[in-house]
């Protein structure tokens, strides 16, 4: 199916179920600053960021209908970007009869991280986050017949940040930080739903470290003593019924991998650094005609910054962050899907040396037409 694009202290809390037969799937994102001084793009710090696809979607008449939030901000100084949201759609061919059931949530949290020092008096803040959210499927799904298959991916993510002096002896020189590690994650327990247990239990790893730039003492910037964040995190259910009883007269089987290995790029010593794209194909899926069509979701994402030669600190500013699939090839007779993975940070000659690790955890969610 063809891709598109659109130019630690805690409470979490649910904040939103929306049930449909339909969904925009999530795919990943991607932003780039844009300014230019001297002939070369701007790095800076990385600050508030949201790629997210509304839980509110219209598929009751044509053109199908959402809307995304898209937010970049820098850490100080200003600048210019056209952030993406890559994201496929997941549509029944006959929406008043298909018996998917797709149940939106999403899970907010808020937290803060203060700053530390490991061995080498090297400074560093970092958070551990769990988020979890409870599907519920209607009853009559339930009741009516066994899931034949059922997926859960991420639809997104919001994240928040402010630097906070309320505490005397604080320091804040932005709202924006140097990260070296972020990982966003979903799990889900994988148990079929039945009426005596009717939840679909899923949680949500958030990890973020951030730490201080190469010569950070010569250049006089301080690390930010305690950031504040909050966390929102959308996620979709997509599920298809065995039912045949009367109030699914006719329903959309799908197939759902959850055992897919990881993508994963690490790159060499970089100065500047660039995302890197790998082409990936998956060639064990069901071996069926039934499945004409496929979309491809994500239910993770992560980049590290690596030690660099002798230099042991890892924070860098930022040119541009890239972590998406697109171009996606599938080929129901030879049960195979091929797509392009996107993955890793941007910086520019201005940074010291970069080296990154990076990796996206796909699903490959096979689609049958109601017969």
């Amino acid at each position: 199916m063809m891709t598109k694009s659109l130019l630690a202290i805690g409470l979490c809390c649910l904040i939103s179920m929306v049930l449909s037969q339909s969904a925009f799937v999530w795919q990943g994102m991607e932003y780039q600053w844009l300014r230019k001084d001297l002939d070369f793009e701007t790095p800076h710090r990385f600050g508030s960021f949201s790629n997210f696809l509304s839980s509110k979607q219209n598929f009751t008449s044509q053109p199908f209908t959402s809307s995304a939030s898209l937010e970049i901000t820098p850490g100080v100084n200003g600048d210019y970007s056209y952030p993406t949201i890559f994201y496929d759609s997941f549509t029944p061919s006959q929406p008043s009869s298909a018996s998917n059931i797709v149940i939106h949530q999403d899970a907010q949290q808020s937290f803060q991280d203060i700053l530390e020092y490991d061995n080498f008096g090297t400074p560093y803040a970092s958070v551990v986050r769990i988020l979890n959210v409870g599907f519920y499927p209607q009853t009559q799904l339930v009741n009516e017949g066994s899931f034949s298959n059922y997926a859960v991916v991420l639809r997104g993510f919001n994240l928040t940040m402010q630097c906070s002096d309320e505490k005397p002896g604080t320091t804040c020189n932005s709202n924006g930080i140097w990260p070296s590690y972020l990982s966003l994650s979903l799990e889900c327990n994988n148990i079929s739903p039945t009426p005596s247990s009717p939840q679909i239990g899923c949680q949500i790893n958030f990890f973020l470290n951030r730490t201080e730039i190469p010569f950070h003492f010569k250049y006089s910037k301080p690390l930010n003593t305690v950031m504040q964040y909050q966390l929102t995190v959308g996620t979709t259910l997509i599920v298809a019924n065995k039912a045949s009883g009367p109030n699914f007269p006719a329903y959309r089987s799908i197939q759902v991998d959850n055992s897919l290995p990881a993508v994963s790029v690490s790159s060499s010593i970089e100065y500047p650094a660039f995302p890197t794209n790998r082409i990936v194909t998956y060639s064990n899926l069901v071996n069926t005609t039934t499945y004409t069509k496929a979309v491809v979701g994500i239910t993770g994402f992560a980049f590290t910054l690596e030690e660099t030669l002798d230099i042991k600190a890892r924070g860098r500013y930022l040119e541009g962050i890239s972590m998406f699939v697109s171009e996606i090839d599938y080929n129901a007779p030879k049960a195979s899907c091929t797509f392009n993975a996107t993955m890793g940070i941007g910086t520019t000659f201005t940074n010291m040396p970069v080296k990154y690790t990076a990796s996206l955890q796909p699903t490959i969610i096979q689609i049958a037409d109601p017969g």
